[in-house]
């Protein structure tokens, strides 16, 4: 039953789509920092905050405006090898960063090691030198799995990177995987939305040379393997199951038969015999039965009929005379003087 009910969830799974993010935020234990000759340093609006120094004054760079009032920040060229790596499960993800300090930005993306995507951000402008909740990377359109994301620091206009790292949103919507597995564009670097806000002097964005990569879907044939593999064993356990289920039938049947053939055995045992057996004699044994002469039975039925005349039972307690009584023997039965048959009784 269940096996066939597999594609029509199957279908129904593909035919629904939900909506949901969640958000990995720079301090969460699965993100993991690496740089050579660098350090990545966490500033909270609560613990520390960040003064860049300013020929005239300096400036505070104002934490509470990040995703849980905290960031990341590394200033790194290329040869130091600053990276961010972090797993997400869904269909897209959105880098966000607090732009801010007086170098721009230049980074690449990556998923599950396929191609890269770079972006790049110009230097905040003056006076406030700084902006939060800025879009680095925003790629969508992955197909619903498990991913890594990793994010390499590049040199910017051959110079310093500095990233303010606060965020990223994961997006859970479902995303059916194309019918035929080959390859599938990513959104192009010019699409990539980097949203900063009205008020901002400089809204421009740097874009690299190349306007489009390639992700390869290398999740394609391991999904339907795994949904054959769903179905097999779905079969293979339901044929297991009725075997199982027809083997203890069996194996109750004929214990119950047994059981009831030794209860059997056992009365007949214990009931005792209504007709013993008869030893065997002895060749050398002989039976003898009584002989009775022709004389004595005649003796033996007068004394009957006299005995039907005469006597009498004796009276019970009650009054009433009892039905029985025991006839002698014709062996005792003898003449009387007046030649009738007497019995001694």
């Amino acid at each position: 039953m269940w096996p066939s009910l597999l594609p029509i969830y199957g279908l129904t799974a593909l035919a629904l789509s939900v909506t949901a993010d969640y958000y990995v935020d720079n301090a969460n234990d699965t993100v993991v920092y690496a740089a050579a000759g660098t350090i990545w340093r966490t500033f909270s609006f609560a613990i520390q905050n960040l003064t860049l120094v300013l020929s005239n004054g300096n400036f505070t760079v104002d934490s509470s405006e990040c995703y849980d009032q905290n960031y990341a920040l590394a200033a790194c060229t290329v040869d130091n090898h600053c990276q961010i790596t972090f797993p997400f499960t869904g269909s897209g993800v959105s880098v966000y960063v607090m732009h801010a300090g007086f170098q721009g930005i230049t980074a690449s993306l990556t998923i599950d090691g396929g191609q890269s995507v770079t972006a790049t951000l110009p230097a905040p402008a003056p006076p406030s030198y700084q902006t939060p909740n800025v879009s680095l990377f925003d790629l969508q359109s992955l197909p619903s799995a498990d991913h890594t994301a990793t994010i390499n620091l590049l040199d910017w206009e051959n110079g310093t990177t500095s990233l303010y790292f606060d965020y990223a949103r994961i997006n859970e919507s479902y995303v059916e995987l194309p019918a035929s597995p080959s390859t599938s564009s990513l959104p192009s670097s010019s699409s990539l939305s980097t949203s900063l806000p009205v008020n901002s002097t400089t809204a421009e964005i740097k874009q690299p040379t190349t306007t489009s990569s390639t992700y390869t879907l290398g999740a394609t044939s391991a999904l339907s393997k795994t949904e054959s593999n769903v179905n097999l064993r779905a079969v293979v356990g339901g044929a297991c199951g009725g075997l199982a289920v027809l083997i203890a039938i069996i194996t109750a049947t004929i214990f119950l038969k047994k059981a009831k053939s030794r209860q059997v055995k056992l009365e007949e045992k214990r009931r005792p015999d209504l007709f013993p057996p008869i030893p065997p004699l002895a060749n050398d044994q002989i039976v003898s039965l009584p002989v009775y002469s022709p004389t004595d039975e005649k003796r033996r039925m007068r004394l009957v009929a006299h005995n039907a005349a005469v006597y009498q039972a004796p009276r019970q307690p009650d009054g009433e005379s009892s039905a029985f009584y025991i006839l002698p023997a014709a062996g005792n039965v003898g003449k009387a003087p007046d030649g009738e048959a007497s019995g001694q009784y």
